[in-house]
């Protein structure tokens, strides 16, 4: 198991209200547990799936364009990412590197607390 920041930019064109509704949808049939909806396009869920698996799921079970929207799925344990739609992949892959690096391990931050 694992927990998932799941954030999503639905674009202009079409019917955004009922791809937002799908997408968040998605997101609470994927949850094993409770979701946190922080905003319309922000969610925090558990799942057994990889930020991969979970990505293709929700794309494939939602109303969401990836020629139009994006969504980005961030593993928020293994620091493991997927992106659907046009963003840029390069960024995100620096600044996950980045979070790596600067990543504390548990037992250290439990004793910092």
């Amino acid at each position: 198991m694992s927990i998932f920041a799941v954030t999503f930019r639905i674009d202009e064109q079409g019917e955004q209200g009922s791809r937002r509704k799908s997408i968040a949808a998605c997101c609470r049939q994927e949850a094993v547990g409770p979701v946190r909806a922080e905003a319309a396009s922000f969610f925090v869920l558990e799942s057994s799936k990889t930020s991969t698996e979970l990505a293709h799921s929700i794309y494939l079970k939602s109303l969401l364009h990836a020629s139009r929207d994006k969504m980005l799925v961030v593993d928020l344990v293994t620091k493991d990412y997927m992106v659907i739609g046009d963003l840029d992949d390069s960024a995100i892959a620096a600044l996950m590197a980045e979070i790596d690096k600067r990543s504390t391990p548990t037992a250290t931050r439990q004793a910092q607390a």
